[in-house]
């Protein structure tokens, strides 16, 4: 791996950090409600020559998340193509 998968969970621990922890320690209260999600893949590259089996499963991550934040449903297609 080029990057331990720790440093990216110090960094979303970080930025929670900053983002609620300190309004609840000085006794503000904080606008942020929704949890922070990183998708971390281990033995992956940067991208270029990244196989078609992984490309597919980050794709799959990014459209079911977008259709759960926007409370989406599927509908079935036509199966006549």
């Amino acid at each position: 791996d080029r990057v331990v998968p720790l440093h990216s969970l110090k960094f979303i621990a970080e930025l929670q950090w900053q983002m609620v922890g300190r309004a609840l320690t000085s006794g503000e209260i904080s606008n942020q409600t929704n949890p922070i999600l990183a998708r971390i893949e281990t033995r992956a590259g940067h991208g270029a020559g990244k196989p078609t089996k992984k490309v597919i499963e980050q794709c799959a991550d990014v459209y079911a998340f977008v259709a759960a934040a926007t409370n989406t449903s599927w509908k079935q297609g036509d199966s006549k193509l």
